[in-house]
């Protein structure tokens, strides 16, 4: 089973960076609480994710 890496098109590209420069801006934030900068942190780590698995990161196995 041989999968090619899914290919983000240009508007999923710019959505994904909307998301991650709201994730900075909270995080460089001065004014933001630690309970915005942690929502901001778990946004980020899932953006992440996202990003990877679309990037193909899980096609192959964990030790390969």
């Amino acid at each position: 089973m041989n999968k090619k890496a899914h290919e983000i098109n240009g508007e999923d590209e710019e959505f994904l960076k909307l998301l991650e420069d709201g994730v900075r801006k909270v995080l460089k934030s001065k004014d933001a609480r630690p309970s915005d900068r942690m929502a901001a942190i778990q946004a980020g780590a899932k953006l992440l994710a996202i990003r990877h698995k679309i990037g193909g990161g899980d096609e192959k196995g964990f030790f390969d």
